[in-house]
């Protein structure tokens, strides 16, 4: 049998805007992507306050077309029902594919802008504005889009890469300092896994420093999108395998960030799945996260505030409940990430239920 192979690509645009407070490159950017009819998905905190109103006051100011739909904060703005009301205004207003979907928030702003984007009529031109430090460096790039549907995280979903993103660094000007330094949380994870390099600067400096610091912050941002794309442009669909060390930190950080209970934003979730996978994946192969390794992760998690000690004993029904809900389970095993010396990693297959064992076993549960 012949078989045609046929490579399609598609290369997202990162426009950077340096922390200088200049009104005018809002409008020099957004002019320069060249859309003509504007739907807004943002939320009130973002669009009303700080940074976020002077891209609103743009769209106001442009005499196009615009519309600006407000999703609720958090984590539910990622639902069916929310994405089925954007599709009713859409179909209200008579959008066609010459309007752009514009991505002004954080990470799940970003996840349901991206279904939408792919989904409505097909898809639609995608515009990424990041407004956390975590969106800039993670979410935004990838091309992952989804909503979290019966209490599982982004089990709908897509894969539908944004046509630009818009890194602009004056928002994390009135960015807290918790949101700041769990955005820190993917650094690390893409330092430890993938770049000694990144890790070791990270390891040397501080979160006050890098936020204070224009060329650290700069540095941190522009290494971290490097390293995520290089590892995207290989496997853009997440069907190779090569995307899995993405993953480090967030089969179990998934599964706890899911607690209500614990109140952990997303990077101290990933932060605790990190430490957790080391020592769990030393149990699979005692060469996995050497003790060396495991010391320096833990040092710089505790020092940046990324960690905190919980019991999370009490609550091990729930995060077998989430795990076993995971997408990366094929045929019943995880394609897991192990950290094998600062800046290297393998991948491993190792079965759900010994997964379950093992983790059982480090949260002191009687089997």
């Amino acid at each position: 049998m012949d078989t045609l192979e046929v490579e399609l690509s598609f290369r997202t645009k990162y426009i950077l805007i340096d922390r200088t407070g200049d009104e005018n490159k809002i409008t020099e950017t957004l002019a320069s992507i060249g859309c003509h009819s504007h739907y807004i998905v943002t939320n009130r905190s973002v669009a009303e306050a700080g940074w976020g109103n002077r891209y609103m006051d743009y769209f106001k100011r442009s005499n196009q077309p615009y519309r600006t739909y407000y999703v609720p904060e958090g984590e539910e703005a990622k639902s069916i029902d929310v994405a089925l009301d954007i599709y009713r205004d859409l179909m209200d207003l008579n959008a066609d594919r010459s309007w752009c979907i514009y991505a002004l928030g954080g990470g799940t702003v970003g996840d349901l802008s991206g279904f939408i984007a792919s989904t409505f009529k097909r898809g639609l031109r995608l515009i990424m504005i990041p407004t956390t430090l975590l969106s800039m460096i993670d979410s935004s790039i990838g091309g992952k889009n989804g909503v979290d549907y019966r209490g599982v995280k982004n089990v709908i979903g897509t894969f539908y890469f944004p046509e630009y993103v818009v890194i602009d660094l004056n928002f994390l000007e009135t960015l807290p300092a918790r949101e700041f330094i769990s955005g820190l949380s993917e650094a690390i994870k893409y330092g430890v896994t993938l770049d000694r390099e990144l890790f070791e600067f990270l390891e040397r400096n501080d979160p006050e420093y890098i936020y204070r610091s224009n060329p650290a912050l700069r540095y941190v941002v522009e290494r971290s999108i490097a390293i995520k794309n290089s590892i995207v442009e290989r496997d853009p669909l997440d069907s190779k395998g090569v995307r899995a060390v993405l993953n480090y930190g967030h089969t179990i950080g998934h599964a706890i960030e899911l607690i209500k209970d614990l109140d952990l934003r997303h990077g101290e979730a990933v932060a605790l799945g990190m430490l957790y996978e080391c020592v769990v994946s030393r149990k699979i192969d005692e060469s996995y996260c050497p003790t060396d390794v495991e010391e320096r992760l833990e040092d710089i998690l505790y020092r940046y505030g990324l960690v905190k000690n919980l019991d999370l004993g009490r609550y091990t029904d729930l995060v077998i409940h989430n795990l076993v809900h995971d997408k990366k389970i094929r045929k019943s095993n995880l394609k897991i990430p192990v950290v094998t010396g600062i800046g290297d990693h393998t991948i491993v297959d190792v079965p759900l239920t010994r997964y379950i064992s093992l983790l059982k076993d480090f949260l002191g549960i009687k089997q």
